[in-house]
């Protein structure tokens, strides 16, 4: 019996992520203080890019895609609040509490996205944003 993770981190997303799941996802720039970019792929299913400080190696936020329908985020916690709203014709789901939001879902064109947000959660626009 095997064990460990099935994650892959990759150099890049044209050139590997792209490759090894055939298809892509549109990334924002990073910006201070997470500046650095990592970029991992899971069974060839999922691609995984999270915004990292570098000095801490803290995620301040990380976008996720995989095809079909289901929620990528692989996240269980428990929210004290939900909310559905349209950010460019798609209903995004935003999860959070105290009007800050730590997880944002939704589907489009037969894939499902997460935009996650623990450490530090944002405010609707600049999830909406990402």
């Amino acid at each position: 019996m095997q064990t460990g993770s099935s994650w892959q981190e990759v150099a890049s997303m044209r050139e590997e992520a792209e490759v090894l799941t055939g298809f892509g996802i549109a990334l924002p720039e990073a910006e201070a203080p997470y500046t650095a970019v990592l970029i991992r792929v899971l069974n060839r299913e999922l691609i995984s890019v999270a915004y990292v400080r570098e000095d801490s190696g803290e995620i301040g936020y990380e976008l996720r895609k995989e095809k079909g329908a289901s929620d990528p985020s692989g996240d269980v916690n428990e929210y004290a609040e939900t909310k559905e709203k349209r950010v460019d014709g798609i209903r995004v789901t935003f999860r959070g509490e105290n009007g800050l939001w730590s997880l944002a879902t939704w589907t489009r064109d037969g894939y499902s996205y997460s935009v996650e947000a623990q450490a530090h959660p944002l405010t609707e626009e600049e999830l909406s944003e990402l």
